[in-house]
């Protein structure tokens, strides 16, 4: 039953088939149009535009690229141009900080230079502060020589005019003990040699004259020759007394000795005016007492003259004088 109702309903459905066929058959036929559509010239035109554009967009992309790289190409060169002169800078930064360091070296140089003259500049000055010194040391010694030459000079003049017998006995002498000594060479007094110093000493202690005391030394030893003189350094005679000169002389240890006490005595008891024998500051007052031949403040007075002279000759006489005056 089942496969009859199957082939009833198949025919069915062949029969509807049919039908619906012959409904398509029957209706009427459009006529085909000839040419393009129009919705194709639109397309076409969009895509005309389309290339267009995109053919412009190229071109002006171009342009612009062109542009573009000659831009690029400016700035490159200026690039090119700013490395250049950024080297440049950097070489003139370097020659300049060669330079820089070069005048930093100059300045250090220079300031070592004022430190050096700051230096020098102050030892000069302590220079000149010592020659100043030394020049009024000069001055006063200058001076004290003048003084010391116009005092040998007048005590010169005094010895060989024969009035040392009237000079003050204390009073400078001016001669030195080279001078002395000098003398004491000339007149052959060998043994009297050596003491001038002890005459000059004798007078800057006391103040009597070197001059005096080399005349009476010389008279009373006979130019140092007297068995007084060379056996008890007693150039003066000092003690010695008529009859028995010899033992009643004093002994001293040396001549430096006696010169230093005879002159003392003088100076204390001749010269002072409370001295027990003061008669008066010259050898005529010293005569009185010291000793008992009358002319011997004239015998000395001669032998001052001999000792002055042969000190020295006319040239040296002359140069005092021209330094004197």
């Amino acid at each position: 039953m089942d496969d009859w109702v199957n082939s009833a309903q198949q025919e069915q459905d062949r029969e509807e088939i049919s039908q619906q066929d012959n409904s398509y058959s029957k209706k009427p036929q459009k006529k085909k149009r000839s040419g393009i559509p129009w919705e194709r010239y639109i397309i076409y035109a969009v895509l005309l535009l389309l290339i267009g554009s995109i053919t412009i967009g190229f071109y002006m992309g171009y342009q612009y690229l062109e542009a573009f790289q000659g831009e690029f190409n400016r700035i490159d060169q200026r690039m090119d141009e700013f490395q250049g002169n950024f080297e440049q800078i950097n070489e003139d930064n370097r020659s300049i900080r060669n330079k820089v360091n070069e005048l930093e070296d100059s300045l250090h140089e220079v300031e070592k230079m004022q430190e050096q003259l700051e230096t020098d500049q102050q030892s000069i000055i302590e220079e000149n502060e010592a020659l100043e010194e030394e020049r009024d040391n000069l001055e006063e010694e200058n001076e004290e020589l003048r003084d010391m030459l116009s005092l040998r000079y007048n005590n010169y003049r005094a010895a060989i005019n024969l009035e040392g017998a009237d000079i003050s006995v204390l009073s400078r002498s001016g001669f030195s003990a080279a001078q002395i000594d000098t003398s004491w060479r000339r007149l052959g007094a060998n043994d009297l040699v050596g003491t001038g110093r002890y005459f000059v000493e004798a007078e800057e202690e006391t103040g009597v004259n070197a001059l005096v005391l080399a005349g009476i030394a010389a008279c009373e030893s006979g130019f140092g020759r007297s068995i007084i003189a060379r056996e008890k350094n007693n150039l003066f005679g000092y003690g010695a007394s008529d009859g028995s000169a010899f033992e009643s002389a004093v002994s001293f240890d040396s001549h430096r000795e006696g010169t230093i006490t005879v002159a003392s005595h003088l100076q204390r008891n001749y010269l002072s005016r409370s001295g027990r024998y003061y008669q008066g500051d010259n050898l005529h007052g010293i005569n009185r007492y010291y000793a008992t031949d009358r002319t011997w403040a004239d015998k000395i007075a001669r032998m001052m003259k001999l000792i002055a002279v042969a000190s020295v000759n006319d040239a040296t006489v002359e140069r005092w004088k021209k330094y004197i005056y």
